[in-house]
């Protein structure tokens, strides 16, 4: 294992689609539920799936006061609206 993965671990963006699909959402949800910060890069580079949002919303949604979360964005604030629809 290399150092920094005790640290970090890289998600891609399917990451949770292709859990999902492949019947281990639940392990990798409580794997993100248990990391104390968890760091979404660029959630709007790539518009994701209403599938793949609620996929997301859900994942913040069990994080709520269980640890924290920093979500990173180039876009400008009034293009929130249409990268967060949900």
């Amino acid at each position: 294992m290399e150092r920094w993965e005790s640290i970090a671990r890289w998600y891609g963006r399917t990451e949770l689609m292709e859990a999902r699909d492949e019947k281990r959402l639940l392990r990798l949800q409580r794997q993100l539920a248990r990391q104390k910060l968890l760091i979404i890069d660029e959630p709007g580079f790539v518009p994701l799936s209403k599938t793949g949002a609620e996929l997301l919303f859900e994942v913040f949604s069990q994080r709520y006061k269980q640890g924290s979360v920093i979500i990173t964005s180039n876009l400008p604030k009034d293009g929130y609206p249409t990268t967060y629809l949900n």
